[in-house]
């Protein structure tokens, strides 16, 4: 059992959560859900024992117990690219150190001539079996089979085993990576958004995967069809008030109770609020007389105002602020935004796609599907002139003003406060319009003077979609928009491009999302033909 209590955190002056205190049985999965820059990645990076809290108390997460953290972004060392495919895989157990070292030992064991001292057979014999046994508990037989069953499921395609990772594709090593980190089998599963990695068919085996699972399961997702068929009890994190609330069963039970809370809290609030009016109204009579009242009637103010203060103190639930934005063309085009005539793209001796053609009108949207690897990011890429096509062309409007939303936020400077950041992206607009605009974003007159790099993944993700709104684009580029949103900005960002008037091309394995800011059709990759997506 995890049991956390009392468990509070700061960055600097500014408190992330306070005392918040939750328990998750053995084997139970469970939601963490909660604004952007709530404090969701920190509980997981303190039960990873990655970083320390302020205070309080973690039970459950001790060095004796295995600990998987998949985090947002997987990364790969230099050593990493140049390891084989199968030996990546298998040190995920710590199976290619105790493979390697019973081998050893076998090695010895054959050439012992019997002069060795008793000693120090039985120490290696000793050690031998404690490998063995090692190797048996951490399912090291059939090792074999189930990294074969995660290839399947995630859709790795491994032609030789002794295949080095670094051959592999961006989107193939990303799907390599969360494998592996799955076929560690620890005691405690921690995932933060791991379906921003996979495609919609890897997500449904990674919901059935995980909900055969025997491991301790703290996930942290944006997408509530995911999180209904996965977890059995959502723990929420409130950021206006640093608190945290557990509620039993999925995540649209958790929002229906949300709902029901909500509504008797206002009630409460309202009758609250009555009665604060009426001994408002008698302090104010009292006051009137108290001159030439005796001073017991002073006290009995002084009671009521300290009864007023009490109420008026008393704690209660933060309502969520919602971001509010749209997205206007400055400057509306009247022609076509772009085309592209029979366009090949190819690294070396690898094709990426060929023979692309399609045309975007100037308030047509379109969305870009496929596989991970398949060159949807390189497309944009292209729209965006950041590559130029092997083959074929590709027309831009001259009138195109292009925003670019990027998967990975690469365009932040991280060591720029969050004002100056939105400055850099609107220099003629004044101070006063872009506090106003970052305000729509959640980020308030305190927050806009936090350095960019301490922000979660979701405030990066809103600074920037702040940073395109200010900048007033007649043509978005879209890379999985939706991927570090909570819920509550996703549902903002959909209103808001389903209201957009200008051009718009989406790369996005969400199919939901196409339907929900009105997207019928699709460029299929890397066969660039046009397909349905709802």
């Amino acid at each position: 059992m995890i049991h956390v209590e009392n468990l509070s955190v700061s960055f600097g002056n500014r408190s992330i959560f306070h005392n918040i205190s939750f328990n998750i049985r053995t084997g139970e999965k469970v939601g963490l859900v909660g604004e952007n820059g709530a404090g969701k990645t920190t509980v997981l990076r303190i039960l990873n024992r990655e970083i320390l809290p302020d205070s309080g108390i973690v039970r459950g997460c001790d060095k004796g117990v295995r600990i998987t953290y998949i985090p947002q972004s997987l990364s790969f060392s230099t050593a990493t690219l140049s390891m084989d495919v199968l030996s990546f895989m298998m040190e995920g157990r710590d199976l290619v150190r105790i493979k390697h070292r019973l081998a050893e030992l076998e090695n010895i064991f054959e050439k012992c001539d019997g002069s060795e001292s008793q000693e120090d057979m039985m120490r290696l014999v000793g050690e031998y079996t404690e490998l063995q046994d090692a190797f048996k508990n951490r399912q090291g037989y059939r090792a074999d089979d189930d990294i074969l069953q995660l290839w399947a499921g995630l859709e790795i395609e491994i032609v030789d085993f002794d295949q080095t990772v670094g051959t592999l594709s961006g989107g193939q090593r990303t799907r390599l990576m969360l494998a592996r980190m799955l076929f560690e089998d620890s005691d405690i599963l921690l995932l933060d958004e791991p379906t921003n990695h996979i495609d919609e068919s890897s997500v449904d085996w990674l919901i059935r995967y995980l909900s055969q699972s025997r491991q301790t399961i703290l996930l942290i997702s944006h997408q509530p069809a995911f999180l209904d068929r996965v977890v059995q009890k959502i723990l929420f994190l409130e950021k206006q008030t640093g608190s945290m609330f557990s509620y039993h069963g999925n995540y649209s039970q958790f929002l229906l109770l949300r709902q029901q809370e909500e509504k008797t809290e206002g009630r409460t609030r309202k009758n609250l609020l009555r009665e604060i009016e009426r001994q408002e109204a008698f302090i104010r009579d009292a006051r009137q007389i108290q001159s030439t009242q005796k001073k017991s009637r002073q006290k009995v103010v002084e009671k009521l105002e300290h009864v007023l203060s009490e109420t008026l103190g008393v704690q209660k639930r933060g309502k969520e602020k919602k971001i509010s934005f749209q997205f206007r063309a400055a400057d509306p085009l009247q022609t076509q935004a772009l085309r592209f005539e029979e366009v090949k793209m190819q690294y070396g001796k690898r094709v990426i796609f060929s023979d692309i053609t399609f045309a975007l009108g100037p308030t047509e949207r379109l969305g870009v599907v496929g596989e991970n690897g398949v060159g949807k990011t390189t497309l944009l890429r292209l729209v965006g002139r950041d590559l130029v096509p092997t083959k074929g062309n590709v027309h831009i409007n001259k009138k195109a003003q292009v925003g670019w939303y990027k998967q990975e936020q690469e365009d932040l400077h991280p060591d720029l406060t969050v004002l100056a950041e939105a400055v850099s992206a609107a220099p003629h607009h004044n101070i006063r319009s872009i506090r106003a605009a970052l305000a729509h974003f959640l980020f308030s007159a305190e927050r806009v003077e936090q350095i960019v790099y301490t922000l979660s993944w979701g405030e990066k993700a809103r600074l920037v979609l702040c940073k395109i709104m200010l900048a007033g684009p007649n043509v978005l580029l879209l890379d999985e928009p939706t991927n570090h949103l909570d819920t509550f900005a996703r549902s903002s960002l959909i209103t808001a491009l389903s209201e957009y008037q200008g051009a718009m091309l989406v790369v996005s394995h969400d199919l939901d999302f196409f339907q929900q800011i009105g997207i019928p059709w699709a460029i299929q990759l890397p066969k660039g033909t046009l397909e349905r997506t709802f």
